[in-house]
C-alpha cells in the first residue's frame, strides 16, 4: 500500500509489546481509545489491515475502504 502512515488500534496494550516491538522501525501510531471511538474510526480509513478478530471485521466491514486485508485460514 505503499509508504503510509500506520495506525495501530490497541486494546490491551500490555498483552501486545511483543509485536509492537517488532515493528517499532515503522513507527506506527497506537491508538488506545474505547471500543466505540476506535469503530467510529477505524471506518474513516481508506486502506484497512485487519486482525483476525470480530471487531476488526466489522470495522472494515462497515467502512467505505478501497482496499481491505484479512488474514487467511493457512
Amino acid at each position: 500500500m505503499g509508504k503510509k502512515q500506520i495506525f495501530i488500534f490497541i486494546d490491551y496494550l500490555h498483552m501486545h509489546k511483543s509485536i509492537l516491538n517488532k515493528i517499532q522501525h515503522l513507527n506506527p501510531i497506537i491508538v488506545d481509545m474505547d471500543p466505540f471511538e476506535s469503530m467510529k474510526e477505524i471506518t474513516r480509513f481508506k486502506n484497512i489491515i485487519c486482525s483476525n478478530g470480530s471487531f476488526s471485521f466489522w470495522a472494515a466491514f462497515l467502512s467505505e475502504a478501497n482496499k481491505i486485508i484479512c488474514p487467511t485460514e493457512s
